[in-house]
């Protein structure tokens, strides 16, 4: 391994160094508007996409149905026609865990085993970490199925509060709380939902290091419940709107990406001669 000292760097005269630098400074500039203007953009869709979600599941497709006070602050008027429930009334909820670490014969299984950091909104379809059924039998450790919306009830940064739902049968942990909806929620309107309520969510944990929830806390949690042809509905406008802003997302991410690959190329070519910069000093 060389030490830095060893590399060998390019020399130019003063008077040239002072026009790269002027050079550099002034396109490099150019170019770190336009990403800041991408990554603008970038969080303005992920805000859009978060109202268009909380206004429809809060408030329906139709402006001009009758609205009532739905009781729950954060909610405020729903349509005259809908239900509201804590979700206790509408579904079952469970927590996992973990088999014992130290028993080989639990792990490198078969049954995926999941962890909060692999509830991150989209849909679940493979684990990091898998168990054995004589794992699964010795612990507290539950299988669910595709369907259900497992929701991180611990984490650090923004992993509390986050949710999935899984496609695919699963356990999961003690940080993780599986919630099965009954005849009353479809589980992809349940998952909008809960994508839109995330920030009253976290705000409802325990006064604790890790502001932590329960499966206690989640249970008295309230819900808009439309009926389920309104549920349909809004779940379709939504799988739109999600599609839209993740196809627009992604072209930005890609220009920002174009943008800085440009940004390093330039200041290689300018600081070894690749380009004559010297133009840009008379």
């Amino acid at each position: 391994m060389k030490n830095i000292g060893d590399y060998w760097v390019t020399v130019p005269p003063t008077g040239e160094q002072e026009i790269i630098v002027q050079f550099l400074d002034r396109e490099v500039a150019k170019i770190d508007a336009l990403v800041a203007e991408q990554e603008q953009l970038i969080t303005l869709l992920k805000e859009k996409l978060q109202a268009v979600t909380s206004h429809a599941v809060t408030k329906g497709l139709d402006p001009s149905v009758p609205m009532k006070d739905s009781g729950v602050e954060w909610l405020g008027e729903v349509p005259a026609h809908w239900g509201v429930s804590a979700l206790s009334y509408l579904s079952s909820i469970e927590t996992g865990a973990t088999p014992e670490r130290g028993e080989p014969s639990y792990w490198n299984g078969t049954i995926p085993w999941l962890k909060t950091g692999e509830i991150n909104w989209e849909p679940i379809r493979e684990a990091e970490e898998f168990i054995t059924e004589e794992g699964l039998a010795n612990s507290a450790a539950k299988l669910s199925q595709p369907g259900t919306l497992l929701m991180a009830m611990y984490g650090q940064g923004v992993t509390r509060g986050r949710v999935a739902l899984l496609e695919i049968e699963a356990a999961y942990n003690q940080a993780c709380a599986a919630i099965t909806f009954g005849d009353r929620v479809i589980p992809k309107f349940g998952r909008y939902f809960f994508m839109a309520a995330y920030d009253h969510i976290r705000e409802g944990g325990n006064e604790t290091s890790q502001m932590n929830l329960s499966a206690g806390l989640i249970a008295k949690f309230r819900l808009s419940v439309p009926p389920k042809v309104e549920q349909e509905a809004i779940v379709r406008k939504l799988d739109d709107e999600l599609l839209r802003s993740e196809v627009l997302c992604g072209e930005a991410v890609k220009a920002v990406t174009l943008l800085q690959e440009r940004r390093s190329a330039l200041i290689s070519a300018a600081v070894t001669g690749q380009i004559d910069v010297r133009q840009f000093g008379q």
